[in-house]
């Protein structure tokens, strides 16, 4: 018969087995992201991308085995909304600003966001972002590039909206539209795989939109944030996040133009 000193101890064991199941770390993080090449892409069912391979690159510089971690492709908003609510959760890769800063626990940044205004070669001139009330300019609807416009952008601006990269694409060629605001990367990577020229679109002028991080949920510990960062920061000192960095984005020609920062 168990005395009553080892019943005890049992049951405290058994009170707090779940509790330590449930413990937070950085290997049983619930990582989402959503399918935008090239920085994100569900391809047979694997996430591929630049950001996908700079979190694996950050897992390893942390000591984890990205393989035995699991990233979800969703929806943006629904991502969003997920990472909002449920604890050791991080949606990748996030546009830090005044209006989620609150939102998340953050670790990065892991890169730069510019978005460019392009048309049709030598279609346009622009020598200010004043200058974009003078043409019809296309969005995502409700699109971060379609809410910036509707603060940012000088009254009287023609907005055009679009449910895709590619309608927009369109509509530029057709003469539906004289420009597209969207990031420089995620336009570079449409154009290319829709077997159209890239050297016959023309940047004209280029916004930051801030820089991406791992956005985490707030009820996350913060000490695997810490551990994330310190991988980040691990893979910034010794080469390996630039490396990936040229490995999947083009030289940006906006590198010769204004880029103008939104505050």
């Amino acid at each position: 018969m168990l005395n009553r000193p080892f019943i005890n101890v049992l049951l405290l064991l058994m009170l707090c087995a779940p509790a330590a199941a449930q413990a937070q770390n950085l290997e049983n993080t619930f990582f989402i992201t959503e399918h935008l090449p090239p920085y994100t892409a569900s391809v047979n069912g694997e996430a591929q991308g630049l950001s996908v391979d700079i979190l694996r690159a950050t897992l390893r510089a942390a000591g984890i085995n990205p393989r035995n971690i699991k990233i979800h492709v969703y929806p943006w908003a629904r991502g969003f909304k997920m990472t909002l609510k449920t604890p050791n959760t991080c949606l990748f890769a996030t546009v830090r600003n005044k209006e989620r800063e609150h939102l998340f626990k953050w670790a990065g940044p892991i890169g730069d966001v510019n978005f460019a205004l392009i048309s049709l070669k030598d279609n346009i001139e622009m020598n200010s972002f004043a200058d974009i009330q003078k043409y019809s300019v296309g969005v995502i609807r409700s699109g971060v590039s379609h809410q910036t416009l509707l603060q940012k952008a000088p009254e009287g601006t023609r907005i055009e909206l679009s449910t895709d990269i590619t309608a927009m694409i369109k509509k530029l060629q057709k003469g539906r539209i004289d420009l597209i605001l969207e990031n420089e990367h995620v336009l570079h990577h449409v154009i290319k795989k829709s077997n159209l020229d890239w050297d016959k679109f023309k940047i004209n002028y280029v916004l930051n939109f801030g820089r991406m991080y791992f956005a985490f949920s707030n009820s996350t510990e913060d000490y695997v944030v810490r551990r994330m960062q310190k991988g980040i920061d691990t893979i910034r000192r010794n080469g390996k996040l630039k490396e990936i960095q040229q490995k999947f984005l083009p030289k940006a020609r906006a590198t010769s133009l204004e880029v103008t920062p939104l505050n």
